[in-house]
């Protein structure tokens, strides 16, 4: 196989959610699909799931509404909405673990950047499951927090922290 061109890095990484749920003005029949409604940093990987995942959305709001109903844009810019919650939240929050990036680090995206850093370090199984089940789409990101994955996150991070200052929780062998 041979390649068609030169390789090409990106410089588009920032992170853009154009919020047309939110707009007040009739849109029409126009509807905006993929890096047109929402763009993530690619270092997640996650633009061309996020992409094919709209359009189920927007095929489903096609068959519930039809192409003629003018209610169609609006529903479908809400769904698409909820469902961008969660790789939103993943890009913007990581990018904003950076002092360079700007943007607001309010308590909510400091907490969850705290907890998924933890998460990721936790070795249970069930946790590392259910970060790659939300990563890939699979969950609601809110599965997260769920108390069977919140409490095990947790007692790994005061483990991991009580180990670090030389205390040891668990006798030797024992997770």
């Amino acid at each position: 196989m041979e390649p068609i061109s030169p390789i090409y890095s990106s410089r588009a990484t920032r992170n853009r959610w154009r919020r047309y749920e939110r707009w007040r003005r009739p849109l029409g029949r126009f509807i905006a699909l993929a890096d047109a409604a929402c763009s993530y940093n690619p270092r997640f990987g996650q633009g061309m799931s996020a992409a094919a995942i709209s359009v189920k959305i927007f095929k489903d709001c096609l068959t519930r509404y039809g192409l003629g109903d003018p209610r169609l844009p609006n529903r479908f810019f809400s769904v698409q909405a909820r469902f961008q919650k969660t790789p939103w939240l993943y890009a913007a929050a990581d990018d904003l673990r950076f002092p360079a990036t700007e943007g607001n680090r309010s308590t909510s995206i400091r907490l969850f950047n705290w907890y998924r850093l933890k998460a990721v370090a936790c070795r249970d199984r069930r946790v590392g499951g259910r970060l790659s089940e939300v990563t890939q789409f699979v969950r609601p990101i809110q599965s997260l927090f769920a108390p069977q994955i919140a409490s095990r996150v947790v007692v790994s991070a005061l483990r991991r922290q009580a180990s670090s200052h030389g205390i040891h929780c668990m006798p030797p062998g024992v997770q």
